[in-house]
């Protein structure tokens, strides 16, 4: 029965529009996926200042020396620091099913104003950013950033991306941005941009060097944590308008919010199996875009019903005690081989998703299609 919906939900996810905007690419190493657009680092939430920066299309430049970031923000039981790195693998402490509850990220709701200049949005550290007129010389310090840019006819107006956005198609002729560990913010300031968008544990982990872009008169606008798909779609929209693509944001919103209302529809009489995302001994919880994924895709969040919340370290006692029916990975990222998830239906029954890394580890208008892979389970 599930599989017959495919018909339906490949109808809606292989439109024309979402085709042309959606073509085959390579797929790029798990390291700037959800470990950078959700990172395994424990941090405090940054200081909320109120600024304001104007961004125009013409910006001077200042030289700075060279300094590293990361992408964004995931409490963990234990700790580990991510770096902009192909391959990060953690080896967290098994520990005891966490039951805190961190506070979510809003999920971000775009201005009711008109697309007419000059606009204002305000960010994640309550840093206020006014565009006067479209930007042209764009800086992306993360995948999904790129990836939105890419869906909403924006790439033209891109000068720089981090090194793991080179899966999009054209992506290998902008400036590569990345430096040790992170960003580099002499490479960001030498590209001259009049936008930079940054992924918030970019900020959270190296606030001092988002603060010397900024110092040096460059607009910069931070996003929060992906929470849900909902939350995709709005971040979408508001790229959308602080790029001057406003009408091709709200447009690719409104196709991702269709998508899954139709998704949710063809599965509403469905049963819904028990799922695990598990990635280098972390899982999504409540509060999560990739739980988005999974509950959208039909399945139940094994580790949201046992009370995790956010990106978290998941012990071999829980992944027991969920018995998942179905696992879900990113792409190239194994199952671990011992007696707690050798004890799992999944495993028994060889149930394991592989998720193009690019798709289901990025918040950003491509995560649609993770949800059709998991559709079928």
């Amino acid at each position: 029965m599930r599989y017959r919906l495919l018909i339906l939900v490949g109808l809606i996810l292989f439109s024309p529009v979402a085709t042309a905007a959606n073509p085959a690419q390579p797929q790029a190493s798990v390291g700037d996926s959800v470990v950078f657009d959700q990172s395994t680092t424990t941090t405090t939430s940054p200081t909320t200042t109120e600024t304001t920066t104007t961004a125009t299309t013409s910006t001077t430049s200042t030289s700075t020396t060279s300094s590293t970031t990361t992408e964004t923000t995931t409490t963990a039981t234990t700790s580990t620091t991510p770096t902009d790195t192909a391959t990060p693998t953690p080896t967290p402490t098994p520990t005891s099913t966490p039951t805190s509850t961190p506070t979510a990220t809003p999920t971000p709701t775009p201005s009711e104003s008109t697309c007419e200049l000059p606009i204002t949005e305000t960010d994640v550290t309550g840093h206020t950013v006014t565009i006067e007129e479209p930007p042209t010389r764009v800086v992306t310090l993360n995948p999904s950033a790129a990836q939105t840019m890419w869906e909403i006819g924006a790439k033209d107006r891109v000068v720089g991306v981090s090194q793991y956005a080179t899966y999009l198609d054209g992506a290998d002729e902008k400036v590569n941005v990345s430096g040790a560990g992170g960003p580099s913010v002499e490479k960001v300031i030498d590209a001259e941009p009049d936008l930079v968008l940054v992924p918030n544990t970019t900020h959270s982990y190296t606030p001092d060097r988002i603060q010397q872009i900024r110092d040096a008169n460059i607009p910069v606008y931070v996003f929060g944590t992906g929470t849900s798909l909902e939350f995709v779609a709005n971040k979408t929209e508001t790229t959308g308008r602080l790029v001057g693509e406003c009408s091709a944001g709200r447009a690719r919103a409104d196709e991702m919010r269709r998508s899954i209302k139709d998704i949710e529809s063809a599965l509403a009489d469905e049963s819904t199996p028990v799922g695990l995302n598990v990635f280098y001994g972390y899982t999504s919880g409540a509060n999560t875009f990739i739980g988005s994924v999974m509950e959208t895709g039909g399945l139940v969040n094994g580790a949201a019903e046992e009370g995790i919340t956010g990106f978290r370290a998941i012990n071999d006692e829980t992944v027991v005690k969920i018995n998942p029916d179905w696992i879900v990975t990113p792409s190239g990222v194994p199952v671990p081989k011992n007696p707690a998830y050798n004890s799992t239906t999944a495993v028994k029954k060889d149930q394991i998703i592989s998720v193009n890394t690019n798709y289901l580890q990025q918040p950003a208008p491509r995560v649609i299609q993770a949800v059709e892979v998991v559709l079928p389970c």
